[in-house]
This record gives C-alpha cells, structure tokens and sequence, in this order.
C-alpha cells in the first residue's frame, strides 16, 4: 500500500470498536451475512413526508436509495455485496475496514456506485475500464 500511517497501515483503516458494530443490539456483520442469504427483496422503506427511503438487494448488490419529492434530491447507492464483503473481512482480527481487499473487488467491477442529484446538479461515483488521464 502507498500509505502507511496510522490510522491507515497495510492497506486497512483503523476504527475503534470497528468489531462492536452493534447499534441497539443490532449486529450489522450478521445482518449483512443475512442479507447475502436472502432473495431479492427490499427489506427497508420508511416515508416520512416528503423524504423515502429504501434499502434492498437486487442480485449481487446492496441498493440505497432516497428521495426528497420536495427539494428535489435524489441518492442512489449500488455496492457490490462483496465489496461490503471485503471492506468488513470477516477474518480481520482488528477493528479495521480493508480498503486493499475492497480495491481488489473493485478491479472487477464497472458501473455507478453512487449517484446524487439535487435540482440541476449531479455527482457521480463509478467504475470503468478506461485506463487514461485526459489533459
């Protein structure tokens, strides 16, 4: 790895209680490991005004999406399941995520990770295999 330095050594970013991913009694490694088991499914959608939000799986990937009908925004989160795989590396011993094992993965992929739209502007994250720096 290019950097190594605290919190970043050899190739994973240190996070304290990273292990302890509990959240009122919620064990996120075990919900992920569910969630790789199950079918195509949406397993969150909550509306509240204006605001939607829904977290499902479709094949190989984990989809976010949010909506906000009144101001206009718009998320949309495609994450291959093995990229939450190799971030999480369920054989880490530290509380680390590994950012090498989730590069690796995504050498393998192309597409939108991640796009977010408010009003007229847009960011987008993604993958392709154009391999050049255009000047």
């Amino acid at each position: 790895p290019m950097v190594d330095a605290d919190p970043l050594k050899h190739g994973k970013l240190h996070i304290d209680k990273l292990d302890d991913l509990d959240i009122d009694g919620l064990d996120l490694r075990a919900v992920l490991e569910e969630f790789r088991n199950t079918g195509d499914t949406e397993f969150v959608n909550v509306q509240d005004g204006s605001e939607k939000v829904s977290v499902s799986k479709k094949g190989e990937f984990l989809l976010v999406n949010v909506d906000d009908s009144e101001g206009g925004e718009k998320v949309r989160v495609r994450m291959p399941l093995a990229l939450v795989d190799a971030l999480l590396d369920a054989d880490s011993e530290d509380n680390s995520l590994n950012l090498a094992a989730a590069l690796k993965v995504l050498e393998n992929f192309q597409g939108d990770l991640v796009t977010v739209q408010d009003g007229d502007e847009m960011v987008r994250i993604w993958i392709d295999n154009n391999n050049f720096i255009s000047e």
